[in-house]
Order: C-alpha cells, then sequence, then structure tokens
C-alpha cells in the first residue's frame, strides 16, 4: 500500500523520541544501502496490518475472503496508528519483511548430549539473528565432573556451555544490540552453587539474565515450615548428592578449566543467604518459583514448564513460542472515569485474532530456526495481552 493512501485511513502521531527508536530498530532499510531508510511510521504499520490480514485471504479465497482481508486490515492499522494496541518488537520489525519470524519469545530444549547441546545453539543463533528472546533449562544438563560414556571423558558442566552460549551472542546483534537470553536452573542441580555466583565477576554473562529455579520444598525448608533440619540434597537422573563447589584451573578459557568438585553440607537458607547476598551485590540471580509456574501449566499434558523467557510474562514449555507483550493503553477505553468494557472487550478479540494470525504456519518461512518449532508453535497458540 502507498504512502498516501495510509495517510487517508490514519496518520498516527509519534514524538521525535519515538521516531529514533522506530528508525533505529523497527523501519525497513535499503539492503544495499543500511544507512538509508525506506519506511516511514504509517508504512510500518500498514506492512505489519496487511501482513497479518492476508491470512484471512488464505482462508477464504473467495469475494468474501479479500473483503474480509481488506476489513481486517483497516480495523488493525486503526487499532495501531490510535495507539490501543501496538504489536510486539519483532511484529513491528519483520512482519512483511523478509525475515518472517514475528514472535518475541522461546524457550529452547537442550538435550543431555553433544549433539543436542550444539543443536540447540544452532537454533539459539538463528533466533538470535531474527532478534527472539531466549529461555534455557541448564539443569538439563549433566553437572561438572560427571563422566561422558562415549567418550570416558569428564563433563565440564552447565556453566561451561552458558559461558560459550554467551561468547556466541555477543557476536549475533540484534539491531545494533546484543539478544536478550535467559538462563534458569533448578536449586535442586548439583551445580547450583557456581550457577549462582556466575555473574560475581564483573562484566561476566553480560548476554544473559539468571534465574535460580525454586522449589516447594525448597522454601518450604527455608522459612522453617518442614521438620527436617537435614542438608539441602540436590539430584541429577535420580542420583542424589550435596551440592558443590566447583574448582577449575585458571586459563586463557571463559570459564576456566574443570578441575574438581567439592560437596558442601549446607541447609536450604544457607542456600537461600547466597541467593540474596549475590542479588543484593550484583543484581542476580533472580527466582523462578518452578512448582507454582507448574500448578497453573495450561498444558501439562505436554511437558512440564523448564523455563522462562527474557520478558518473564509467559513461562513456556520447551520449543514453544510465545506472541506476547502487546501492550494497551488503558486510558483509551476510558469513559467518564470508567472503563468502557464494550470498547476494551471488542478491542482484545481483535488483537487476539491478529496474534492468532500471526501462528498460522503459512506466515512463517525457512528463516524458522527448524521445523519442529515452527510445528510446536502452531499446536499450542500461547498468547500474551499484559
Amino acid at each position: 500500500m502507498s504512502s498516501s493512501s495510509v495517510l487517508r485511513i490514519r496518520s498516527p502521531e509519534f514524538s521525535d523520541n519515538a521516531v529514533k527508536v522506530l528508525e533505529s530498530r523497527y523501519l525497513l532499510r535499503n539492503p544495499s544501502t543500511p544507512s538509508i531508510i525506506i519506511e516511514k511510521p504509517e508504512e510500518m504499520y500498514a506492512r505489519v496490518a496487511r501482513s497479518i490480514a492476508d491470512v484471512e485471504t488464505r482462508f477464504d479465497s473467495g469475494p468474501r475472503g479479500v473483503s474480509e482481508s481488506e476489513k481486517q486490515f483497516r480495523r488493525f492499522y486503526d487499532v495501531m496508528s490510535s495507539f490501543r494496541f501496538t504489536p510486539a518488537g519483532r511484529t513491528l520489525a519483520n512482519a512483511g519483511a523478509k525475515t518472517s519470524l514475528v514472535a518475541n519469545c522461546v524457550v529452547l530444549h537442550i538435550e543431555d548430549s553433544l549433539d543436542g547441546i550444539y543443536q540447540t545453539k544452532k537454533d539459539a543463533v538463528l533466533l538470535q539473528q531474527a532478534g527472539s528472546g531466549i529461555g534455557f533449562p541448564l539443569h538439563m544438563l549433566r553437572p561438572a565432573g560427571t563422566v561422558a560414556i562415549r567418550t570416558q571423558g569428564v563433563a565440564s558442566g552447565p556453566m561451561s556451555f552458558l559461558h560459550a552460549f554467551n561468547y556466541d551472542f555477543s557476536v549475533i546483534k540484534q539491531h545494533n544490540r546484543s539478544g536478550a537470553n535467559m538462563a534458569v536452573m533448578r536449586v535442586d542441580h548439583p551445580d547450583i552453587l557456581e550457577f549462582i555466583h556466575c555473574k560475581d565477576r564483573e562484566g561476566s554473562i553480560k548476554n544473559f539474565n539468571v534465574s535460580v529455579g525454586i522449589t516447594d520444598d525448597f522454601m518450604n525448608r527455608v522459612c522453617g515450615f518442614s521438620p527436617d533440619d537435614a542438608p539441602w540434597m540436590c539430584e541429577f537422573e535420580g542420583v542424589k548428592c550435596l551440592p558443590r563447589r566447583i574448582i577449575r584451573v585458571e586459563s586463557v578459557f571463559d570459564p576456566p578449566l574443570f578441575l574438581s568438585a567439592q560437596e558442601v553440607e549446607m541447609s536450604a537458607r544457607e542456600i537461600f543467604d547466597e541467593i540474596l547476598d549475590c542479588a543484593w551485590n550484583k543484581g542476580e540471580p533472580g527466582c523462578v518459583f518452578m512448582d507454582t509456574v507448574e500448578r497453573s501449566n495450561p498444558l501439562p499434558g505436554l511437558g512440564r514448564i523448564e523455563a522462562c523467557n527474557p520478558c518473564g510474562t509467559y513461562k513456556s514449555l520447551p520449543l514453544f513460542f510465545c506472541v506476547c507483550r502487546l501492550m494497551t493503553a488503558l486510558t483509551d477505553f476510558l469513559f467518564l472515569l470508567s472503563l468502557s468494557h464494550f470498547r476494551f472487550t471488542q478491542a482484545n478479540s481483535f488483537c487476539t485474532t491478529e496474534m492468532c494470525a500471526i501462528l498460522v504456519p503459512s506466515t512463517w518461512n525457512s528463516t524458522c530456526a527448524t521445523t519442529e518449532l515452527s510445528t510446536r508453535k502452531c499446536s499450542s497458540k500461547p498468547l500474551g495481552l499484559p
């Protein structure tokens, strides 16, 4: 749609700062000369609205389908240009563009094998390139010092791969910035102490936020609700052990090479104190209350929720995307200082239709990291309207 025809519908008004943000992150650029912006803000909205509305035509190719597509285009353009709703960043940047990945968030599964780890890294790099934020459940990986069955070598542990991922994401930039990532490790993983302290050195793991997965049992012990005063026990693949202090040899590698692991007797409260000390001094780790999250899992038959994505609005099953963070300006739905439930419900209904359209398989092309990711995203349609 041309710029002039868009302006006849509505020309949104942006502040100077808003225009600068759109130019730096969302407006299309000349492929041969990236410094040249070839799109105006209203044309960006038209591109997004047209991309989503065209899904209607795919389901009904007759005259009604075309008519419905045009209606949806105008409705969604009006909702965006009036700032009643604004889609998430990946939708603004990629809908109708060459990179068609339009979901902001994903949690990737990590299989506990070298093949699985590097497949996850490949998927993550492709998703980072497209601009998605990613969550990783590091507790799926075996503890440092575990003997590898295939090679009889010694596993370097989850933290070594976290550092490797962190380095790769420093290379892959999203619109002149590093992508957002979240690493989660359950508090009952044997390497939890190394994870808690992974940001003690300034500048370490700068491309990740980190959060400890807290269980009900752990918090009951911290709060004194459990009569059992025994030391906190960790577990991996059914084998219980005490938490360990990981000792590494100083080297040119980051992190240093694994040397040994020393088990330590610590109560749940002592471990919690270490979490609080690190959070106070460095701002991390955060906490994810895993059992609380799992109790609200809408799809328990498809598996446990093991991690969250960086935005944190949606705790995701592995290999599931989330079309989240659709912003709403509640003040636009006020009438005589009361919320207009009719207008709000009407707008929410329309925007839910829009987000479902985003999740239709044909709106994605080969830029999706893997076929499994593309398939999984359509099997549950996770949405977010915060």
